[in-house]
């Protein structure tokens, strides 16, 4: 059987560029009695009130990545070294200068087709570690479901960039979606891809989505879901479990740009969003502004070290954390404030099911929701909602 994991796969990291090869050739039906087995295997040391829920399909399990990450290298053509973007094979620091896939969005796969073309004609080189003349370590494009725009991001070995202007330009004559150019200005070796100053080149600096009537700021590095699809549907059923009502209030933690929270508090008295990035929180607090609501309070912090100062009572506690999940502070602060109700999204069901345990003397599992929201790969994201005993 093909190993099934949940790590986050859309992590702002070096791994985002890796191409999984494991399910590429294996029957979507296959995929899902797989990813199945799993999530029952995970949760079966664990007491649940129902079964598990079966998964949520994708409507259209290919090419359904809005956000790709394409990394640089340099091949041999005529004698000549020349730019080639691709991905990481897995399990490795090597490049497959190939960014081809059934994953990525068309419009993405041609726009970076268009990109890589360009960049050859104007010399560009990939950044090698130790040598001075390439720049190019990355290029990251995100697009907007609702709208089709794009965004393109260039990650750089330092600041300078020969001739933006006129690649920007030559680039938009063949991708006029594209609404705005960001650079991501590196000065040292990093695994990490968003790490660095932006700067905006062109456009805004952001594109616009919407989630049902909201509308939400993407930026070069906000976190939002890859498969916009499978990300209303995990959202609409994690409201669902919630079972949120206008006379409570809601804890969101881990809050991003707000996506939940905003979404949240079209349902609740009144919602706070905590997230420990400053950008994130930025976004969040204009993304309230645009859609002009006024009833969630965002609050710049560490999770844990709120919870364990907060005073108020919680009626329903959002957890939606990275795939390391969440401290043992965070389930100690869990345990003093006793929040009515939790909905726990996880994108690393081990750690998922690591904290709920932690939980077991205080809380009933009542149901388990698994999402498939990246086809054609092993992850799983996963809703469970805990009610108080």
């Amino acid at each position: 059987m093909k190993q099934v994991h949940s790590q986050h796969v859309d992590d702002e990291s070096y791994f985002d560029s890796y191409e999984e090869t494991s399910f590429l050739k294996t029957s979507y039906e296959e995929q899902i009695k797989l990813k199945s087995q799993y999530i029952n295997t995970q949760f079966q040391s664990l007491d649940i009130k129902s079964d598990i829920k079966p998964i949520i399909l994708a409507d259209h399990p290919q090419h359904y990545r809005h956000k790709v990450t394409s990394s640089a290298t340099n091949t041999k053509a005529n004698g000549k070294w020349q730019l080639k973007l691709g991905f990481y094979i897995e399990n490795t620091h090597k490049i497959k200068p190939v960014f081809e896939s059934i994953l990525q969005h068309k419009a993405i796969e041609n726009t970076l087709k268009n990109i890589e073309t360009i960049l050859q004609k104007n010399k560009f080189t990939a950044y090698v570690k130790g040598h001075s003349r390439g720049i190019i370590k990355h290029v990251l494009i995100k697009r907007s479901y609702d709208s089709g725009d794009l965004l393109v991001v260039f990650v750089t070995q330092g600041r300078i960039f020969p001739n933006s202007k006129q690649i920007i330009g030559m680039i938009r004559e063949k991708n006029p979606s594209i609404k705005t150019v960001v650079q991501i200005i590196q000065n040292t070796d990093t695994h990490i891809v968003l790490y660095g100053e932006d700067k905006v080149l062109y456009g805004p600096g952001y594109i616009i989505d919407k989630i049902d009537d909201l509308s939400f700021k993407l930026s070069a590095k906000s976190f939002y879901q890859v498969n916009p699809e499978q990300m209303m549907k995990l959202y609409h059923n994690a409201f669902d479990l919630a079972n949120i009502n206008k006379s409570e209030l809601v804890v969101d933690c881990y809050s991003g740009i707000g996506t939940l929270s905003l979404l949240a508090a079209k349902k609740a008295k009144s919602v706070v969003a905590v997230e420990m990035n400053a950008t994130a929180v930025k976004d969040a607090i204009e993304n309230a502004s645009r859609n002009h609501i006024n009833n969630v309070k965002f609050i710049k912090d560490d999770a844990a070290h709120f919870l364990e100062t907060y005073q108020e009572r919680v009626d329903v506690l959002l957890i939606d954390p990275p795939r390391i999940g969440v401290s043992m502070n965070f389930i100690e602060a869990i345990k003093t404030l006793k929040p009515k109700r939790i909905v726990y999204i996880s994108c690393f069901v081990e750690t998922q099911i690591r904290d709920i345990k932690q939980l077991n003397h205080l809380y009933d599992i009542e149901a388990v929701q698994p999402v498939d929201m990246f086809p054609y790969t092993s992850h799983i994201e996963n809703i469970v909602l805990l009610t108080l005993k």
